[in-house]
């Protein structure tokens, strides 16, 4: 045994022997990467690849663009956090890997960021030519379970559009003449923007198109700051429409998504003129400003709802052709209004707050005898879950993940991250068509209850022993109780303190009357009440007892 080596018998039965040599592990990611990578070989997709698909170098050295390709792939699949720990992982299987595309040498890190920084605009568009021809040659058939299907039994299908940012923070350098000129590797990359809630000096925007049944990407547009949305959107519209026309279906059966970003003439019109239905929150306030806006308002409300986790009621009114052409829109349009009555004075960060109410507009193009204002607002509502398939894409594959500063090589790694997400749902369609978890189906609408009036009878008599509370409604909440999270400080007075007299007013426990003050509605749906009075009534010697600060406040559950 050398001395490097020690070894040990377990029970007399096992040998067990080690070295202080390392072995690195084999990757977990491995097996599929190699399904990725034969799948590609046996489709043809790796031929098209490496005639469609043209990176000019300067030194292009003993590498190819697939092998570049064939590295991002299982980057995509891996689901590594960082190149760098892709790398350390790939170092014990780099022959396997490449063996199956038949190549000899590996790419190491430097290699590839080199490759990327010289991808240019016309490879990323043949890439995603390629990836767009897969898509369409190999879509997950819809059945036609799926869908939506409106009031009348017709069946549309519905696409999400919406960006995603990416921000990244920058160091203190000191930019003085005494010092070289600063120069920051997100530059070509990032540009300032709206980050959102994301921290960050510098951001990039990536646009994507899903649809919302299948859950398949149809493509991901990117660019420096606040990206290129209206251009995105009008490419979005060829997606959908060539998508549409491998199911089967026409261009008048698609339903567009978007938020809020895209609801102004400027994003509506190049909708209008492609003639596909749309769904989109508007930010165009003035409307409400519209003589026909402002009549319809007057009437009462086509329908009012109520949301479970507020107890206000919101009122809806559809006004089903507005002529708005002067303020730059193509055609007339739908548009539909959410009113709510303005229970607080703070800032709103969606809708219009004018005097009492606070209003939210919806545009569509959806026909007001297939879909009702009801209808149209909860389909916009299901726009949660093109937010849920975002969220799962950056907890399983997190396509914002860095691995370029160069923009189009960012673009050039992200498509290709796309195509795993959709290898992924098309080969779980082929395991199991029954139980594909990323399909979404639509329940059939329900039918219109239609209810017969009655003609009115005389009433008979009561007899005068029949009780006359017994008609009136059930209360809608039990008694109301002092909160048992309040006041539980030392030397404080305690909830059991205080007596309830009335739902306006409680007595404190040296006898003096508070009256109500402010109602508050929990996630759970419950009313709390806190009551308050002068601090100045109170004796000085137990007024510390029971106030925090300079009121007297007490908190009841209803």
């Amino acid at each position: 045994m050398s001395e490097n080596n020690v070894g040990f018998t377990v029970a007399g039965l096992l040998e067990v022997t080690t070295t202080e040599q390392s072995n690195l592990a084999i990757p977990s990611w491995l097996a599929e990467a190699l399904l990725v990578g034969q799948y590609w070989n046996q489709s043809g997709l790796l031929d098209q690849l490496q005639q469609q698909v043209r990176v000019s170098r300067g030194r292009m050295g003993q590498y190819e663009v697939c092998d570049f390709a064939l590295l991002l792939l299982a980057y995509a699949v891996s689901g590594v956090e960082t190149l760098k720990l892709f790398f350390q992982q790939l170092e014990s299987v780099k022959p396997v890997l490449m063996s199956v595309w038949k190549r000899e040498k590996c790419p190491v890190a430097a290699t590839l960021s080199r490759f990327l920084a010289d991808v240019d605009e016309s490879a990323v568009e043949q890439l995603r030519n390629l990836f767009e021809m897969d898509l369409l040659a190999h879509p997950i058939e819809m059945n036609t379970a799926m869908g939506l299907s409106d009031r009348t039994g017709a069946r549309w299908v519905i696409f999400d559009v919406d960006g995603t940012v990416k921000a990244t923070r920058h160091r203190a350098l000191v930019n003085a003449p005494t010092h070289p000129q600063v120069k920051r590797r997100s530059e070509n990359a990032c540009a300032p923007g709206y980050g959102g809630r994301k921290r960050g000096d510098y951001v990039r925007t990536r646009s994507t198109v899903a649809c919302a049944h299948t859950h398949e990407w149809l493509g991901t547009f990117a660019a420096p700051g606040n990206g290129t949305p209206k251009p995105d959107l009008a490419r979005a519209c060829g997606l959908v429409k060539r998508y549409l026309q491998t199911q089967g279906l026409t261009i008048g059966q698609g339903i567009v998504r978007l938020d809020g970003l895209y609801g102004s003439a400027s994003y509506v019109s190049p909708l209008q003129q492609a003639k596909i239905a749309y769904a989109i929150r508007c930010r165009d306030y003035h409307l409400l400003t519209d003589p026909t806006v402002v009549e319809a308002l007057r009437q009462p409300p086509h329908a009012t709802i109520t949301y479970p986790d507020s107890p206000h009621p919101r009122e809806l009114f559809d006004i089903p052709c507005l002529d708005s052409t002067r303020r730059g829109y193509h055609e007339p349009m739908r548009l539909v209004i959410v009113r709510m009555e303005r229970f607080d004075k703070r800032k709103r960060a969606v809708g219009k707050c004018n005097g009492k109410y606070i209003h939210e507009l919806f545009l569509t193009s959806l026909p007001v005898e297939q879909f009702t204002a009801t209808d149209v607002l909860n389909l916009y509502c299901g726009r949660g879950g093109f937010e849920q398939t975002l969220a799962e894409e950056d907890k399983e594959q997190d396509g914002d993940r860095w691995c370029s500063w160069q923009a189009q090589g960012q673009s050039f790694w992200q498509i290709l991250n796309q195509w795993v997400w959709n290898w992924r749902i098309r080969a779980g369609a082929a395991q199991s068509p029954q139980l594909c978890g990323r399909q979404t189906e639509w329940s059939s609408a329900l039918p219109e209850r239609t209810e017969e009036v009655a003609t009115p009878q005389p009433e008979a008599p009561q007899p005068a022993s029949a009780p006359q509370s017994s008609k009136l409604p059930a209360p809608r909440y039990g008694a109301m109780t002092v909160s048992e999270g309040w006041a539980k400080s030392r030397h404080k007075y305690a909830g059991k303190d205080f007596k309830i007299l009335d739902d306006e007013s409680v007595e404190c426990p040296d006898g003096h009357r508070m009256y109500r003050r402010e109602i508050h509605y929990t996630r759970r749906g419950d009313m709390q009440m806190l009551f308050s009075m002068n601090p100045r009534i109170c004796a000085h010697e137990i007024r510390n007892q029971c106030i925090k600060r300079t009121q007297n406040a007490c908190q009841i559950d209803g």
